[in-house]
């Protein structure tokens, strides 16, 4: 009788054990899922032929910043600037490709890493990404935008945003001020909340699949930008998704169309993965950003 307590005993710790370990791993896989940095320098611009400069700035709680700016072509005449916020995996060092050739169309471009990205101080959490995007509008719309705004009143600011990068950038739009300095909104790949896009992750395996209530304890919304949506400014929104990304399917990119005021255009990446759309058929869609941005 001893011996089958002693086992029953050793097997139900067991059995709690390999629960907790899944429980724990879960818990880990959707914090991955939010935030994936890396502070490795995977490629310099120079060497693709981009010049740039670094920027430092503090993002609002005093946590050191990073980010490159790309000036706009010096034979060109310069028509804005681009802020870029990325996607959640890497840093600025791989991200850049995707809008470092906007450059040569007339667009200065300015990417930054989130806290514990690069070269970017601290480590990333919803609360913190959102003072540090804050701070990357206002520092793009004083220190930017303004300075050529002086010299000609017809420049544009506009902010894209990637995947995980368009839910940062929508959210912090709700809490910015100077609103009306944006002329234009681009989201790709991009989703609208945090819990929606790890239950969803977590539906797709056996293993994972049971945890999926626990998204709505281990994750907040708080900083999801569903709400914000419908209170951008009545500029320009531009929602684009690939009609195969397997990363963020296209569902996410049409509730965003869906949610949010006109004006707004939807573009549909007919074979178009995870935020490659301006990488595939030739160049065609950056042509059609291109257009998009000189019609504002």
């Amino acid at each position: 009788m001893q011996t089958r307590v002693r086992r029953y005993t050793y097997f139900t710790k067991k059995t709690n054990t390999f629960f907790l370990l899944i429980l724990f791993f879960t818990c880990q896989n959707c914090s991955n899922i939010v935030f994936q940095p890396s502070k490795e320098t995977f490629y310099d611009p120079k060497t693709m032929g981009f010049e740039y400069e670094d920027i430092y700035f503090k993002s609002l709680d005093g946590t050191m910043l990073h980010g490159w700016f790309f000036p706009a072509g010096s034979d060109i005449d310069i028509k804005g600037t681009v802020v870029y916020f990325h996607g959640n995996a890497e840093n600025i060092s791989t991200h850049f490709a995707s809008l470092a050739w906007i450059t040569r169309y007339g667009y200065n471009l300015f990417i930054f890493d989130y806290r514990g990205y690069g070269q970017s101080k601290g480590s990333p959490s919803q609360a913190g990404v959102n003072d540090d995007a804050l701070a990357a509008l206002n520092y793009a719309i004083k220190n930017l935008h303004q300075k050529m705004k002086d010299k000609n009143e017809n420049v544009k600011l506009i902010v894209y945003g990637q995947s995980i990068g368009g839910n940062i950038l929508v959210r912090a739009m709700d809490d910015l001020e100077n609103k009306t300095e944006i002329d234009a909104i681009v989201l790709e790949s991009s989703f609208s909340s945090y819990r929606e896009i790890s239950k969803e992750k977590l539906s797709l395996t056996c293993i994972t699949w049971p945890f999926q209530p626990l998204v709505y304890v281990i994750m907040s919304d708080k900083y999801s930008s569903q709400n914000s949506i419908k209170r951008l400014p009545s500029v320009p929104l531009l929602v684009i998704h690939g009609d195969n990304d397997k990363i963020v399917p296209i569902h996410h990119g049409k509730k965003i169309y869906d949610l949010a005021n006109e004006p707004k255009e939807f573009w549909r990446i007919k074979g178009g993965r995870h935020i490659n759309a301006m990488h595939i058929n030739g160049g065609i869609y950056r042509e059609k950003l291109v257009d998009f941005l000189n019609k504002l």
